[in-house]
């Protein structure tokens, strides 16, 4: 398996810097819960996050995940379907339904990627279906938008 030293800057739009400072400075930096019950995979999709500048937080099991929200803000979750507590798609139904996690972006990252999967995954409430191995280009690029969005609801709210 090979790490990507860096998104080339052709994929990289103008909101979107792949230098980890710049990400912070410009405010990009998202709070994301990545939820899989695949420890290597978590720890390496996480390490690839916290380089783009994300603060990442992992949690093995829906139940640490879903007490873990309770207590800590997330913009994103990135949760894998086949989790070995409650089933990701129950997990994003309950997330969906509290105050303080209904807003959240919902990334789904299983390997399931049947069309009745993404099917059941929309109706539970993710934003986004990625399937295993993850497209690293497609993932940066949901969360350089959802940063984007973020930057122009707080100008909004600071107006």
């Amino acid at each position: 398996m090979c790490l990507p030293r860096q998104l080339a800057d052709d994929a990289a739009g103008p909101d979107q810097a792949a230098d980890p400072a710049t990400l912070a400075r410009a405010g990009a930096a998202l709070r994301i819960m990545l939820v899989d019950d695949n420890v290597d995979a978590a720890t390496m999709l996480s390490l690839l996050l916290d380089l783009q500048g994300h603060q990442v937080v992992i949690e093995h099991d829906a139940g640490s995940a879903l007490a873990h929200a309770e207590l800590d803000r997330q913009d994103v979750f990135l949760l894998d379907i086949g989790l070995p507590d409650i089933d990701g798609n129950d997990m994003a139904k309950r997330l969906r339904a509290r105050p303080g996690t209904a807003s959240a972006v919902l990334i789904a990252v299983t390997g399931y990627g049947q069309e009745t999967d993404r099917a059941q995954t929309a109706a539970a409430g993710f934003d986004h279906h990625l399937v295993k191995p993850v497209d690293l280009h497609q993932l940066m690029t949901i969360l350089a938008n959802v940063a984007t969005v973020a930057r122009h609801e707080a100008g909004d709210a600071n107006a």
